[in-house]
């Protein structure tokens, strides 16, 4: 029996899969919040994302590293 997951982004069912992005391999997306030292998280939010909302995610996010550089 599988697990079935539901997409935070698109809300279609899933079953978690790792995608391999940029060279690392991930299978969900947490953010965390760190505290004013930048020492440790304070907090954390997870999303379940399907395979092709992650890799849409994973290629905005590099688009977006590209204009610090």
């Amino acid at each position: 029996m599988g697990l079935a997951k539901k997409c935070d982004r698109c809300e279609n069912l899933y079953e978690p899969k790792d995608v391999d992005v940029c060279g690392a391999i991930i299978n969900g997306l947490s953010l965390i919040s760190r505290d004013k030292q930048n020492l440790r998280a304070a907090d954390r939010r997870y999303f379940d994302l399907c395979p092709e909302c992650l890799l849409s995610f994973a290629n905005w996010l590099k688009i977006q590293a590209t204009d610090f550089q």
